[in-house]
This record gives C-alpha cells, structure tokens and sequence, in this order.
C-alpha cells in the first residue's frame, strides 16, 4: 500500500512521499477532520475519540425511484414466500463453484426460495425454488425479499438493515468481517461465517435463523434508526465544521475564498477582490502576497520532516488525555471505572510515554537539503506568476513544495493549477493550457501575456475606451462583478486606508512623545544643575 499511496501524492497531487513512520500517526498527529459514513445508532462514536473525527450515518442512493422490474423477478417474487436474496458479486474468486455447491445444498437442505445474483450458473440447472437474476437496485429488491446473504461489503450491508431485514454476511477479506461481528452483536443475523470455510451446514443454519421472529424484529428496529438519520446532510454539515472559515472568508466582499494578503492593511481578499483594487490604482500588485488557509507539519520530498514538531503535539496530546482519565477516574463510581481510568496503575505510564514521543528522534532525520539557487528563481518565478494573474485574469499557479526544510502548506489559488518538480524541466499541466508559463533550464520561448484590458483590441482603442471608464467600470470588466459592488470594495478599502493612516499617525506621535520625553527630563535636570 506505501508504494499506491505514496505514487498517488508524488504523480496527480504534487506532493512528496510519506515514510513508514509518517504515515502510521499522521492522521492522529495532524488532527486531520475526516468522518466515517456509517449509522452512529449501529456502530456508536468510540468515547475516546477526538472531536475532529465524526459519525454521519450511511449515504444511499435511491435508485429505485424509475425502476421497472422484469416480469420473470415479479412473477417469481408473487409465486410463493419471500425469498432470501443471496448474492457476493465477484468476490468469490476462484472458489465461486465451491461456494455455489454450498449455497445450493443449504437451499436444498431447508426447502427455502432465493434470489441468486452473481453465480455463473446455467438457469436450466436450478431448480423451481431458485431464480438467477442480474444486477437490481437494493433499495427496490430487499423490500421483498426475507433475509439477505452476502459477502459484506459496507454498502450492501446498510442497504439490507435499511430495508429491516435479517443479514447473513459471508466475509472473504477487510472490513467484512467487522461488518459480520456488527450484525451479529446487534443480533440482526448470525455471526460470520468466513468464505473460505463455510460449510452447507452452517448456511442451512444460518437460514433457519434469519426465519427467528426476534432476529427479524432486530433488523427492523435497526431499520427504524436509520429513518431517522440522514448521513449525507450530518457529512455535509461536519465538513463545513472543520472549515477554517475565518481564514478562508475574504474581507471586503466574502463571495469567493481569500487567496491573498495584504498585510499593510492585515487584510485576506479573494483574487477578484485584488483584481478591484489592483484595476482602481488603489494598490500594487507588489502589496499582495500569498495567503495560507493551513499550515501542516513539514513533509519532506527526501522522506525528512520536523519530528520535534509532530513529537511535540503527541506529547501534550497524551498529557491532556491522562488529565482527562484521572478526573473521569476520580468522578467515577468504584463499579463503573475500566482499567485504563486507573490512576495508580497509569500515571507512571503516561509520564515514561510523554517521553518515548521523542525515542530515535535524530534516526528519523534524512539529509537536510538547502534550496539551490535555481530552486531560489524558481520560487520567485512562481510568486511573481501568481501575483501578475490578479491583473491578466489567468489561472493562479500552485508550486511543488520546495525540497528543503520548510512547512508546507495549503493555499486557495483558484480552479487550475501546475505542478512543478525541483529537478525536472518540464511543467505539467493538470487541468487545462489556461495557465501562465515557467522558465525552466530549457531554452523555451515565452510570451507575455495579454493584458486583461485589452481582450484582443489595439492599444488605441483600449486607451480610448479606458479613459472614459469609472474606476469602479474598470474594477467591474476585470474582475466580473457588479458595479455596484466594486464602489462598496473601493469605499470599503479607503475607509481602511483612512483609519491606517490616523492609526499610523497617532503611533508616530506617540513614538516622538517618548523619544522626547527622556530629552526634556534631562534638559530639566540640566537647568536644576545650574
């Protein structure tokens, strides 16, 4: 998996391949917000875990809102009992005939009716109980079906418990397995039976005990919960929770993500936002610099990152999880407390553990490379590209981290982006050719690009046109909004620059105030003296 992972970084997302030991606490360390989509009814948020890690509920697409069944399905599901669904895609692999031997002989053993997906098998062969089908939306099929039977997957488990029905899960490898131990414990189905030893013994019993009314009753209480969630909408929700908004929020007008900075005036303003400025003459293009919306610990292209850094974090993340369990220890009744609240036994733990989050620091440092002076022009190039494509309306560039000891960060820059290598001499486009071009150490023939205003007309007729042209109808055709808009911008901004002005005034008045102060007292003195 390291080799996929670390491909995937380094080829479509430009970025530098993690180390073994990076990976294995880098979720943790980094606090990284993500959310498990399953139902928090049926598999409840551990208590231990941090509050950057979420439960939404199970997404379902609901496909059987247009689906017209065949007549063979319909006509078999009216022709007797329900009948359990059976079905494990391809999973089986190269033991589908066994399997299918074992299904048959537990259909065969217990007299029951199933619906059989997924099985190479002649129809001809099956006999009268047993309809092979092909692929059927779930949301429709288990509505009429007893029980379902499959290998596990996380899907088609929530599909089955959505419907209210018994599940049978058959895992072969991953996560199925914890989706078999889940339905049992709920006591919705059977516990797993393993794919490579399952019997026709123990299938013919597994179906005998889906038929149990309280296993049936199981599956719909089951079914009840997750009516009343709605995993996409909690998903959307938890995602917009861990926005770093106040970073991302554009001053001045919040339409669009902050990707520059004006720090004379510390403000963050989205690109069309400078464009306004820019297009009014109330700023240079040299004012603005790249604004960051988070800062992760380093990682580096040799594999090196600032351990000292994530080490740190481990430690006080374990010293503030000890002070928790000694208070909930102390709180708890004799009876309810676990073994890990046990203060005695854990405090001496904690204090060697805070240590071992430093053990083989310096083991874990690779060579430490300084940026070469092409890598240096490099980065000047690409700063001074982003900061011209506020004024030509061109695609914002996004460099590769640098190969040197420095954090990296993650930045809005706009819709496209070039990826670029510190050793290569080709740039790669990701998206499209709407991008500005870098000087590489091949002889490359550049041009420069058009300005914004003249949209392929002369110069004269530019001029002509611009003259007569308010700054805010200038602000307006750059930056794509409104008139009305770009004054409230161009008002907004000046009364900031007023109030910086008086603000910078008063500091320097009280800076002389205290550099003569020491002055007069001692002119004072002077005058005493004689």
């Amino acid at each position: 998996m390291r080799n996929i992972v670390n491909e995937f970084r380094k080829e479509p997302l430009g970025l530098p391949p993690l180390h073994i030991r990076q990976a294995v606490r880098l979720m943790i360390d980094e606090h990284v917000p993500h959310t498990y989509c399953w139902s928090p009814s049926f598999v409840p948020k551990p208590a231990d875990w941090p509050a950057h890690i979420d439960v939404s509920g199970f997404f379902f697409l609901n496909l059987a809102t247009d689906y017209k069944p065949p007549k063979d399905i319909l006509q078999f599901l009216k022709s007797g009992d329900p009948p359990i669904y059976i079905g494990f895609g391809s999973i089986t692999g190269h033991d589908s005939d066994r399997i299918l031997e074992v299904v048959l002989e537990a259909l065969k053993t217990t007299g029951y009716r199933a619906l059989l997906s997924g099985f190479e098998t002649d129809s001809d062969e099956l006999s009268d109980n047993i309809l092979k089908i092909n692929n059927c939306p779930h949301d429709w099929l288990f509505q009429h079906v007893v029980a379902v039977c499959h290998h596990g997957g996380a899907g088609t488990t929530a599909a089955g418990l959505r419907a209210g029905k018994p599940t049978i899960i058959v895992p072969f490898f991953g996560d199925q397995f914890f989706w078999g131990s889940m339905v049992s414990k709920s006591g919705a189905g059977p516990a797993p039976l393993p794919g490579k030893t399952v019997t026709a013994k123990q299938l013919a019993a597994a179906f005998e005990f889906v038929h149990d009314p309280k296993v049936q009753a199981a599956a719909l209480k089951i079914s009840t919960n997750f009516q009343n969630e709605n995993g996409c909408e909690v998903a959307v929700q938890s995602f917009h929770a861990h926005l770093p908004l106040h970073k991302m929020r554009s001053d001045l007008e919040p339409t669009f993500a902050a990707c520059f900075r004006l720090i004379k005036y510390d403000l963050q303003i989205s690109r069309p936002v400078a464009q306004v400025l820019v297009a009014a003459e109330l700023i240079q293009e040299s004012e603005l610099s790249s604004h960051s919306t988070y800062g992760w610990s380093t990682l580096m292209h040799d594999g090196t990152f600032q351990v000292f850094t994530r080490n740190f974090k481990r430690a006080v993340t374990k010293i503030t999880n000890s002070v928790h369990r000694i208070k909930r220890s102390r709180s708890a009744h004799s009876s309810e407390r676990k073994s890990t609240d046990d203060t005695q036994n854990n405090s001496k733990n904690e204090t060697i553990n805070v240590g071992h989050s430093f053990k083989n620091e310096l083991a874990l440092y690779g060579k430490i490379e300084k940026p070469t002076k092409e890598e240096q022009i490099q980065k000047a190039q690409i700063e001074k590209k982003v900061k011209q494509s506020v004024h030509y309306g061109l695609a914002t560039v996004v460099g590769k981290p640098p190969n040197h000891n420095r954090a990296s960060s993650t930045s809005f820059r706009g819709s496209s982006a070039i990826t670029t290598s510190p050793h290569k001499n080709v740039a790669k486009s990701q998206t499209n050719n709407n991008h500005l071009p870098i000087k590489t150490n091949q002889q490359t023939t550049e041009r420069n690009p058009p300005s914004i205003l003249s949209k392929g007309k002369s110069s004269t007729q530019v001029k002509d046109e611009t003259i007569t042209k308010s700054p805010e109808e200038k602000a307006s055709d750059i930056s794509g909004f409104s008139i009305d808009v770009c004054r409230q911008i161009l008002t907004d901004f000046k009364k900031i620059k007023e109030e910086r002005m008086r603000s910078n005034d008063h500091e320097k008045s009280i800076r002389q105030i205290r550099l003569l102060h020491p002055l007069h007292r001692s002119r004072s003195r002077s005058k005493l003296a004689q």
